[in-house]
């Protein structure tokens, strides 16, 4: 089922009823992207005892189309909104039993971002601040931030894991990077975040915009 954000706040309280029908409730952000809506229709297939929420503002990278194999699942709802929208996101954590985030919502098409970089910035590092700390304060159990390679520069050689230096050679991954460090000062404090850097994907859905 599918609701546009206006009609969101009303349905909380709604949504809130039947997640507790579930062991887990799992949020994941971005969940129309090409990757994230591959995850997402695992989780669905594969946790059927859990509620997976979609999260996704619909930007023009984005479509529901990769998730019809789900849609009329029980164990899955979609919600139309931005993780901007302080307001929003924290009135969905303060309605919502959320368990378990999974942040992928992120403009990442690293050509864009020379001619609308303020919103690479807006989405990317303050979205992803609204959204780490509001779960944060909501005592979420676990957050995955689902970052990029990039972060750590055009090297093919060297081996990396999460102690490489970032060395961003674009603003699409400097806008990852930072929002990795704000992620993980709530780390550092709480012990309850991690991260994940994906490399180039290629699979069924991708935009090529």
């Amino acid at each position: 089922m599918c609701k546009k954000m206006s009609d969101a706040v009303v349905l909380l309280p709604w949504l809130k009823q039947e997640l507790f029908e579930f062991s887990k409730g799992i949020l994941v952000t971005g969940g129309a992207g090409f990757i994230a809506s591959h995850v997402v229709a695992s989780l669905v297939e594969k946790c059927p005892d859990c509620l997976i929420i979609n999260l996704d503002k619909l930007d023009y990278c984005a479509t529901l189309k990769n998730l019809e194999c789900v849609a009329q699942r029980t164990n899955y709802r979609f919600i139309q909104g931005d993780i901007c929208d302080s307001y929003f996101v924290k009135l969905m954590f303060e309605t919502e039993k959320i368990d378990i985030v999974l942040h992928f919502a992120a403009q990442t098409h690293v050509d864009n971002y020379f001619w609308c970089s303020s919103e690479f910035t807006k989405v990317n590092v303050c979205g992803s601040h609204v959204l780490v700390k509001d779960e944060h304060e909501a005592a979420v159990e676990k957050f995955i931030d689902v970052s990029t390679d990039e972060v750590y520069g055009d090297s093919i050689e060297e081996d990396l894991d999460e102690s490489s230096p970032h060395r961003p050679t674009n603003p699409y991954a400097a806008s990852k990077a930072v929002a990795g460090c704000i992620v993980l000062s709530y780390w550092e404090k709480d012990g309850w975040w991690m991260t994940s850097k994906t490399w180039n994907e290629h699979t069924d859905g991708q935009y090529w915009g």
